[in-house]
């Protein structure tokens, strides 16, 4: 059974060069990071969304990362430089996660069923040429994806 879209995302992440790309592309760049470990997924799995699913997609992701996921980490991030004694940020994070899992969840839903033949469609790769990432990030990006996806099946 193929994995689903959270256990690839979590194992995806987990890899510490991916982990830190996905902050360095969400600081940088504006990155939607679940959107586009979707869009890994989608490529791992062979799957090819249409213009209409991509749109729908990008509109979901951005809906839930202006107005739930970004007021939620910009709230996370004030705590972290505030004097502050409790578990709020804890509580905060957890409902940053808990967000972010529902938007893959329901991007998920999104997923047309892979392609009998192998797609030459690169959704991530297209999404970060989207945002105008440089070339340097672009080849780290395809190297994290790569050693972490071999890394994780050889496990």
């Amino acid at each position: 059974m193929p994995d689903s879209l959270w256990n690839f995302a979590v194992r995806l992440y987990s890899q510490k060069s991916v982990e830190s790309l996905c902050l360095q592309l969400q600081d940088d760049w504006q990155a939607n990071v679940p959107l586009l470990l979707f869009y890994q997924w989608l490529d791992s799995t062979g799957r090819a969304l249409t213009e209409s699913q991509a749109k729908q997609a990008e509109q979901q992701a951005r809906h839930w990362q202006s107005n739930i996921i970004t007021p939620l980490r910009t709230a996370r991030r004030a705590l972290k430089i505030t004097p502050y004694k409790g578990e709020l940020r804890q509580h905060i994070k957890d409902s940053e996660l808990e967000a972010e899992q529902q938007l893959l969840q329901q991007l998920e839903g999104l997923a047309p069923k892979p392609c009998a033949q192998a797609c030459a469609i690169r959704h991530a790769e297209a999404y970060l040429q989207s945002l105008q990432v440089d070339s340097a990030t672009l080849n780290f990006w395809r190297e994290a994806c790569v050693d972490s996806l071999t890394t994780a099946t050889n496990a």
